[in-house]
């Protein structure tokens, strides 16, 4: 399975590999998006119409929950 990201999420990754550590990927597609834990905005940032990282990376990748076997749904679906 492919997966294309845009070219925006790949440059956000590249000014910012900090990020990394909000996103997830599967084991199997390698399909990526970002953790359901990331943080949400920051109210104060909001108000100056500023958008913080994670909504960066909310804007440019899904949500993508893992199983304790680093397995996204999909892929969990088509094992079971």
């Amino acid at each position: 399975m492919s997966h294309r990201y845009s070219n925006k999420a790949r440059t956000l990754l590249q000014e910012r590999p900090h990020l990394s550590k909000w996103l997830n990927q599967c084991g199997i597609c390698q399909k990526i998006g970002y953790k359901p834990q990331t943080p949400t905005t920051n109210e104060n940032i909001k108000a100056h119409g500023i958008k913080s990282p994670s909504e960066r990376l909310r804007d440019n990748y899904d949500v993508l929950e893992l199983n304790e076997n680093e397995v996204c749904e999909d892929c969990q679906g088509i094992i079971d």
